[in-house]
């Protein structure tokens, strides 16, 4: 039948199949090795001679190969036979004739798959000499050598220095050769390499490596040390030569001798300064290390009452004496002196300080801390059961991204058994409230500049410069400076500021922040004007701020007593897109004295309760719509 008669009968899809089968079956019986050799990579072959009738084949195994045929001729171009299948890395062809050379492939095998090397040749000639080494005496060299099966002999070759000739010392079928009469101190360079001789022709090895030796006398009992070496300065040792029986001399160099370090203290350390301590060797004076010692600090001892009742401390060190009127931190020298129910922490060496109040040993006691000195946070866990009071006195707060000082509140849950709780709402709707008063939950914290003295808490990148979650004080007649990227004043309860310098700058947020719903256990809302600012006289305060300058509930300013000498308090406000004053609570603003000056960028002053109540002599004025 006709292919045209047979593609008539057939249908097209058949006959694309049949095709592709026949393909298969005619490349499977002509070359299948060919279509799996892409699947192994070739092995990769090194040749080594062994004997002067042996050759070591060696190759990388091939990753999925399973066995390997080995395949030899005598012409790189035809004739090659299997001569081993095995499962090993080498395989060593013997029996051959020396001086012939041989061409070898190796195939990588896995089921079907396979793959060959390329073609690699080497003569049949001695191998390398192993075993090699150079002996000596005061006046002898010994190159020796290990024993190669098959060969004729062996040359031992040398020369007198690393850049000169090599001559051929010997030629030898022993495996070593002493050269004698040797002057002490002699140097000589060996090579050796083995050969074999085949008629009227000779083949010869690979070289060895080179090594070298001289003559020198070799002790016979244990060194005596004439002169003891440092590491500034040589010295000798004495012993008699086994060979020649002749007492000789050596050196011993000054490089072989470690350094003998010391420490020793230069300028020790007091009570208030540093000290240094220098570590350097005492034979050469080289200096390994200098040590910059941190002043001692006071250590302070209790050494009785004053007449007056308070405790006196006198330092162990240098005899400085303190009356303890207050708990000290200085958070530059981390040292502490704190009551029983105090804690000073310093847990990542930054100098953090936390101080931890007792609440049983604190029960309605105010406790005042004085602190001093520079630091990167300071940081007070206060129990509402003690208001704590901290004394700033020249004191710096630097820190890249967190509060500088950061009052926490570990008061009881609201929903404590101790609140008392009703019902609001009927059915569905009815939710349960707690009518604990909040001024009986937080406690009060008073941050004090101390007279005299300007303080300065600096946030560079995020944060608050303070933060608080307890009512707290800014008072003293010293001055306070908040900087901050963030809000400056973030407090999350009352505030109230007297007696007081305190200059705020907020370039990224506002300067001081109250507003936040005080909440029960259950979310609902205790107070909604607890975050109230009262400000007392005799302070001084000026807020430079990019959005609000204050943000609060209700704001008051108490009046002066006359009789006090009280002074009336300034108030400057400057908010750049912001309100100046931005008031939510329901009482609005009250003032009894002060003046108060608001510019905003937006309003000076913006006022949701539309209650304001100015009494004379206060004044206040501000830019923009009042609401």
């Amino acid at each position: 039948m006709s292919s045209k008669m047979l593609s008539k009968k057939i249908p097209a899809a058949v006959m694309a199949v049949v095709m592709m089968l026949t393909m298969f079956a005619f490349t499977g019986l002509t070359g299948a090795d060919e279509v799996y050799a892409a699947s192994l990579s070739k092995p990769s072959v090194t040749l080594t001679n062994v004997t002067p009738t042996s050759i070591k084949i060696s190759w990388k195994k091939v990753s999925g190969a399973s066995k390997y045929t080995i395949y030899r001729s005598t012409k790189k171009s035809s004739g090659y036979k299997s001569i081993k299948t095995t499962t090993s890395a080498s395989y060593t062809n013997s029996k051959l004739t020396c001086g012939k050379t041989y061409y070898y492939k190796v195939k990588a095998i896995s089921g079907k798959k396979s793959a060959t090397s390329s073609i690699v040749s080497k003569k049949a000639v001695p191998g390398k000499v192993s075993g090699f080494k150079v002996s000596y005496t005061c006046s002898t060299l010994k190159p020796s050598w290990s024993k190669q099966s098959g060969v004729s002999g062996y040359q031992v070759y040398y020369k007198t220095s690393s850049s000169g000739s090599y001559k051929k010392l010997v030629t030898t079928t022993s495996t070593s050769y002493t050269q004698k009469n040797l002057k002490l101190g002699t140097t000589r360079y060996y090579k050796v390499r083995a050969y074999k001789k085949v008629g009227k022709t000779t083949y010869y090895g690979a070289f060895t490596s080179v090594i070298s030796k001289k003559t020198a006398h070799a002790p016979s009992t244990s060194w005596f040390v004439t002169k003891e070496a440092t590491c500034a300065s040589t010295g000798t040792k004495r012993n008699k030569c086994k060979y020649c029986n002749k007492t000789y001399t050596v050196t011993i160099p000054k490089d072989s001798i470690a350094h003998s370090y010391v420490k020793k203290v230069v300028t020790p350390a007091t009570c208030t300064t540093e000290g240094k301590t220098v570590t350097r060797c005492k034979y050469c004076s080289k200096v390994i290390k200098t040590t910059i010692d941190p002043a001692l600090g006071h250590k302070y001892e209790f050494s009785g009452k004053t007449t007056d009742g308070f405790d006196r401390y006198v330092c162990s060190n240098c005899g400085k004496e303190k009356i303890d009127t207050v708990c000290m931190i200085d958070i530059t020298n981390k040292t502490v002196s704190l009551p029983q129910y105090a804690e000073f922490i310093d847990a990542t060496e930054t100098e953090v300080a936390q101080v931890h109040l007792n609440p049983v040993a604190l029960d309605n006691v105010v406790i005042e801390y004085n602190i001093v000195g520079e630091a990167e946070e300071f940081t007070i866990d206060v129990n509402a059961a003690a208001d704590c009071g901290v004394k700033l006195s020249g004191v710096k707060i630097t820190n890249t991204n967190a509060e500088c000082i950061k009052i926490k509140d570990r008061s009881p849950d609201e929903s404590a058994d101790t609140s008392t709780e009703v019902s609001v709402g009927t059915g569905s709707t009815e939710t349960t409230v707690s009518t604990t008063p909040v001024e009986d939950i937080i406690p009060v914290v008073s941050l004090s500049a101390a007279d005299g003295t300007e303080n300065t808490l600096t946030v560079t990148t995020a944060g608050n410069a303070v933060e608080s979650k307890c009512k707290l004080e800014l008072k003293g007649h010293g001055m306070l400076n908040l900087n901050s990227v963030s809000t400056a004043l973030d407090c999350q309860a009352k505030l109230e500021i007297k007696n007081l310098t305190l200059n705020i700058t907020s370039t990224g947020n506002r300067g001081i922040d109250t507003k936040k719903d005080n909440l029960n256990a259950n979310g609902g809302i205790i107070s909604t004007d607890y975050s109230s600012i009262r400000v007392k006289p005799n302070a001084n305060i000026t807020i430079n701020s990019y959005d609000d300058g204050i943000r609060c509930n209700n704001m008051t300013f108490d009046a002066l007593d006359e009789a006090a000498g009280d002074v009336a308090t300034v108030v400057n406000v400057v908010s750049e897109f912001g309100d100046g004053l931005q008031l939510e609570g329901k009482n609005g603003i009250t003032m009894y004295s002060g003046i108060m000056t608001l510019q905003g960028g937006k309003t000076g002053m913006k006022n949701k309760s539309e209650r304001k109540s100015i009494v004379a002599p206060a004044q206040l004025t501000a830019n923009g719509i009042i609401q």
